[in-house]
């Protein structure tokens, strides 16, 4: 074993021991369930739970299908609209009028 070898740190056990079509397949079905996970999140109704798990997707460079763009701007949009509806917080405004 030279330096070089020596050096480089061993791959996931896990990752080593699957086959390419395995770990594609794999990396699918992950995608598949985070996608769910978005769909489930929304008709419980949190959209922003949705959007977290869309987040997912995006950090690992994952591309959104169409229709999940088209999910994300309803999402995007009940969410605003549900921050615009919300009572204001009267105790954390007191909190903050007293502090200025």
């Amino acid at each position: 074993m030279g330096i070089a070898d020596a050096a480089t740190p061993n791959p996931d056990p896990a990752r080593r021991s699957l086959s390419p079509r395995a770990s594609d397949a794999k990396h699918r079905q992950a995608v598949a369930n985070t996608l769910r996970w978005a769909d489930e999140a929304a008709q419980r109704g949190d959209p922003a739970d949705a959007l977290m798990w869309i987040e997912v997707l995006r950090a690992i460079g994952d591309r959104l299908p169409a229709a999940y763009e088209r999910k994300c701007t309803r999402w995007k949009l009940a969410l605003s609209q549900a921050h615009a509806t919300a009572p204001a917080d009267s105790e954390g405004l007191a909190r903050r009028s007293a502090a200025t």
